[in-house]
């Protein structure tokens, strides 16, 4: 997440997100991790998890599906 943070930012009205290091746009995000406070331990990393909800690229899974019961 600390390096979504460093590397990408938000573009537009549509809020797609953009990579400028690699050069290119996501429009799908995968979490294989950042599920509990403990994957956060730096500001960078909530930052970048905060950029990475608040755009437009379909996450998997979703906020509601990634909580625990």
């Amino acid at each position: 997440m600390a390096e979504v943070a460093a590397h990408a930012s938000l573009h537009g009205p549509t809020r797609r997100i953009r990579f400028t290091h690699r050069g290119f746009e996501a429009s799908v995000v995968y979490f294989r991790a950042g599920y509990t406070p403990n994957d956060y331990p730096t500001e960078a990393e909530w930052q970048g998890r905060e950029m990475l909800e608040m755009s437009f690229a379909i996450k998997c899974p979703s906020v509601g599906k990634s909580g625990t019961p």
